[in-house]
C-alpha cells in the first residue's frame, strides 16, 4: 500500500562494529490494519545508528545482539520498539498515526507540511533535492520495466506509426530499415568485436557497427532520413585483418551470415558507464538512483570474478548551469567510482531539454573504453530529451554513430517527467546501438508520476536486478575450451523468466488501464504437450513436431531478440529448422497457443 507520493529514507551512518554474540534478525513489516507490506520503514537497533530499511515486500535483515531491541519508524505510522529476545524472525505491524497523516506529506529527502507543498507534480525542472540524504546505501528499492524493441520487433512499426507518430521528425531518427549480421568461426562460436559496415551501391559507408557477445551486429539504412530509399546494400566485415563481403538481406527477409576461419578467443573485459542527468527535476529520484548504481557496481564486481570489469560515470546538466559535464573515467577501482557517484547531487536546469549529446560526447571521448571489451554498456539515466536545434541534432547523430561503430550499447533508464518525444528518443538510441530501454514505474512509490511507455504489456522488476541481468545477458558467451557448455546450459536458469514474448494482446495502450499484464500460459499445459523438439542440444538443425494447432511461433536469442518468425502452424506439422551459421548459444522457441505463451529452450552448440 502506498499512502504517500514519496518515502522518507533516513541517512543511516555506518553501523557499529558488532560483537561475537550478534545474530541476524530478519522479518517483515506491514500495515496492522490492512496487512499490506510497507516499503521504506526505518529499522534501527535502539540507541545506536545501526540500521536498515525494508524492501518492496516489507522485508528487512539486520545484525544485532540477541538481547537488543529494534525500533521501527515510518512517517504516518506510530513508531514501535520490539525486543529481539534471541528471535531471528520478526513480524511487525505498524498502526497509522492519523494526526501525522493529516499534517505531513513525505518527500524524497524529508518531510514538509502540506501547506508547504505547491501541489501536484509541478512543472518541468521545478524540483530540487538536498545533497547527502540517500537511503543509507541500500539498493533494490526502485522498480522498472524493460522495453526491448528488438524482442518485440513485430509491434515496433505500429507503435511508431500510431502512438509515437509525431516523434521521429523531432530528432530526425528513423529506425526502420534494419539489417542483422550473424558472425561465427567455422566451429559456430560467436565472434565479438568484429568491425561491420553497411555499404551502398557506390561503396559509401551507410552504417558502422560492432558484433556483440552473440556475434550479431545491427545495421541501419536511412536512419537519419525520413525518405526511405530503396537500393541494394552490401555488408562488409573485418575481423583480425581478414575482410569479407556479402549482399545485404533486410531483416524482414532474414539474417545475414558470415564465417571466418579464426580460432575462438576468450573475452573477459567489460566496460560499464553510468551517464546521469543531474538537473533539478531529477531531485525526486537521484539519491535513490545513486544507491542503486553503487550497489549494482558492488554486486557486479562480487558476482563476476571471471570478468575484468571497469566502471565509470558522467554527470551532466545543461548549458548555463554550474557545470555541463563531470566525468570519472572507466577504471577497475570501483570504490573510487562509488565515491564519485555519491558526491554528486541534483540542481540547475530551467527548461525541459538537457545536454544529452554533450554528455555522450564526454563519455565516449574521455571515458577510457577498451577495444577488447566483450561488452560496452552506457546506462543513460535521465528524465528529459535533448534540445532539437540543428547543431544539437547533428551532435546527437554523431554520438550515436560513434557508439554504434565502437560497440557501445546505449541503455536508457527513463525516470519520471519524461514525455512521449523523450520516450521515442530513448528507444531509437537503444535500437541504433543494439541496446534496450528501462522505464522506472510507480510501483516503488518513489518519485513523481512515471511515464508509461507505448507498448503492449510490461513486466515490473526491481531496477537493481534488471541492471545486473542486463550485464549478464550482454556478457554471456560460451567458453572456448568448455566441452560441457551445452550440457550446463540446458538446465533452467533465472534469466529465462525474463525472455519477453514477441508481442502480447490488445492495441497499443492509450490509457493507464490498458497497460496491465494479461493472463499468460495455462500452468496445467506443458510446452511438451504443444510441440516436440529434437535434438536438444543441436548443431546445424533441429525439428519441431506440432502436437496442437498453434497461433504463432518465433525463435529468439538469449536477450529475447527476435531471430525468426514461423507463424501459425497446424497440428501434426513437421518443421525442420536450419540453424547453420547461427552462433553457439542459448535460444528460445516462443509458442502462442490458446491465448498464452509457452517457451522451449534450445541449445545450439559449436561443431
Amino acid at each position: 500500500m502506498r499512502k504517500f507520493l514519496f518515502l522518507e529514507i533516513l541517512a543511516l551512518l555506518f553501523p557499529f562494529a558488532m560483537s561475537a554474540q550478534n545474530i541476524i534478525v530478519s522479518g517483515t513489516v506491514f500495515d496492522a490494519n490492512t496487512n499490506e507490506p510497507l516499503l521504506g520503514v526505518t529499522v534501527v537497533q535502539t540507541g545506536t545508528k545501526n540500521g536498515t530499511i525494508t524492501d518492496i515486500d516489507g522485508k528487512f535483515s539486520i545484525s544485532c545482539p540477541a538481547d537488543a531491541s529494534l525500533t521501527f519508524s515510518y512517517i504516518g505510522y506510530i513508531p514501535k520498539t520490539v525486543l529481539v529476545d534471541g528471535k531471528t524472525n520478526l513480524s511487525v505491524g505498524l498502526n497509522t498515526d492519523d494526526k501525522t497523516l493529516e499534517e505531513v506529506v513525505v518527500i524524497g529527502y524529508g518531510t514538509m507540511k502540506k501547506t508547504g507543498i505547491l501541489g501536484g507534480r509541478g512543472t518541468k525542472k521545478e524540483h530540487s533535492k538536498s545533497k547527502g540524504t540517500n537511503n543509507g546505501g541500500q539498493g533494490g528499492i526502485l522498480t522498472a520495466a524493460e522495453i526491448n524493441d528488438f524482442a518485440k520487433w513485430s509491434i515496433w512499426d505500429s507503435i511508431v506509426t500510431q502512438k509515437l507518430a509525431s516523434c521521429p521528425k523531432i530528432f530526425e531518427l528513423y529506425p526502420k530499415k534494419r539489417y542483422v549480421l550473424q558472425l561465427t568461426n567455422l566451429f559456430n562460436f560467436p565472434l565479438p568485436n568484429a568491425k561491420v559496415q553497411l555499404l551502398d551501391a557506390k561503396n559509401n559507408v551507410v552504417w558502422s557497427s560492432t558484433t556483440d557477445n552473440t556475434g550479431k551486429a545491427e545495421l541501419w539504412a536511412n536512419f537519419y532520413e525520413e525518405k526511405q530509399v530503396n537500393t541494394n546494400y552490401t555488408i562488409q566485415c573485418e575481423y583480425h585483418g581478414e575482410i569479407q563481403q556479402t549482399p545485404a538481406t533486410p531483416f524482414n527477409q532474414g539474417i545475414n551470415f558470415m564465417s571466418f576461419n579464426k580460432q575462438c578467443f576468450e573475452f573477459k573485459n567489460v566496460d560499464i558507464m553510468f551517464i546521469i542527468d543531474a538537473t533539478g527535476s531529477m531531485g525526486d529520484e537521484i539519491e535513490y538512483l545513486k544507491d542503486e548504481f553503487v550497489d549494482v557496481i558492488n554486486q557486479i564486481q562480487t558476482k563476476n570474478k571471471n570478468l575484468n570489469i571497469n566502471t565509470g560515470s558522467v554527470f551532466y546538466r545543461d548549458k548555463g548551469d554550474a557545470y555541463l559535464t563531470k566525468i570519472s573515467p572507466l577504471t577497475s577501482d570501483y570504490k573510487s567510482i562509488s565515491e564519485f557517484i555519491n558526491n554528486q547531487d541534483a540542481g540547475g536546469g530551467g527548461d525541459y531539454p538537457e545536454a544529452i549529446p554533450e554528455a555522450l560526447e564526454e563519455a565516449f571521448t574521455n571515458g577510457n573504453w577498451r577495444d577488447t571489451a566483450l561488452a560496452k554498456i552506457a546506462f543513460l539515466v535521465l528524465d528529459a530529451p535533448c534540445h532539437s536545434d540543428h547543431a544539437t541534432l547533428n551532435n546527437l547523430h554523431k554520438q550515436i554513430n560513434i557508439a554504434s561503430k565502437n560497440g557501445i550499447r546505449i541503455v536508457p533508464i527513463v525516470c519520471s517527467d519524461i514525455e512521449e518525444s523523450g520516450e521515442y528518443l530513448m528507444r531509437a538510441m537503444a535500437l541504433a546501438t543494439n541496446g534496450t530501454s528501462f522505464f522506472l514505474t510507480d510501483d516503488s512509490g518513489i518519485g513523481n508520476k512515471h511515464h508509461k511507455p507505448s507498448t503492449d504489456t510490461i513486466k515490473v522488476e526491481m531496477l537493481n536486478d534488471m541492471l545486473i541481468r542486463t550485464v549478464l545477458e550482454f556478457t554471456k558467451i560460451p567458453e572456448c575450451d568448455n566441452s560441457n557448455w551445452d550440457k550446463d546450459n540446458i538446465k533452467p536458469e533465472d534469466i529465462e523468466q525474463f525472455v519477453p514474448n514477441p508481442y502480447e494482446f490488445g492495441d497499443i495502450p492509450n490509457s493507464e488501464n490498458d497497460n496491465q499484464l494479461k493472463p499468460n500460459s495455462n500452468p496445467k499445459i506443458k510446452v511438451e504437450d504443444i510441440i516436440k523438439v529434437a535434438p536438444n542440444p543441436c548443431n546445424t538443425q533441429f525439428s519441431i513436431s506440432t502436437q496442437k494447432n498453434i497461433s504463432d511461433m518465433f525463435l529468439v536469442d538469449v536477450t529475447g531478440k527476435m531471430i525468426r518468425k514461423f507463424g501459425a502452424q497446424n497440428k501434426n506439422e513437421s518443421i525442420n529448422v536450419d540453424v547453420t551459421g547461427f552462433s553457439t548459444g542459448i535460444y528460445f522457441l516462443k509458442i502462442l497457443y490458446q491465448g498464452g505463451w509457452y517457451t522451449h529452450k534450445e541449445i545450439i552448440r559449436g561443431r
